[in-house]
């Protein structure tokens, strides 16, 4: 299985940015949404970061989450894709 059917498996789905002129847009995001809360995990492909939050919604303002839980199949399939995308450490 890939990371991709992995993450859609997981209830995400998939955003590819990779057309942009601006190189360090570039990358792809994988947002699940349950009740008022949005997740996302995104990677980007010039630096090799993976950026993790979570947004919600409060009285009708959007909350910014930097520090979010992630379960093992969460991780699972970060480990994959980082894989399938080739970077090293």
């Amino acid at each position: 299985m890939t990371a991709d059917e992995m993450f859609k498996e997981l209830g995400f789905e998939i955003t590819e940015e990779n057309n942009s002129k601006n190189k360090y847009d570039n990358g792809i995001q994988f947002m699940k949404e349950e009740r008022s809360i949005k997740k996302y995990i995104e990677f980007y492909y010039y630096h090799k970061q993976i950026v993790i939050y979570t947004d919600q919604y409060i009285y009708e303002k959007i909350k910014r989450w930097e520090s979010t839980i992630i379960d093992m199949q969460e991780l699972q399939a970060i480990n994959k894709k980082v894989q399938e995308l080739g970077w090293k450490g």
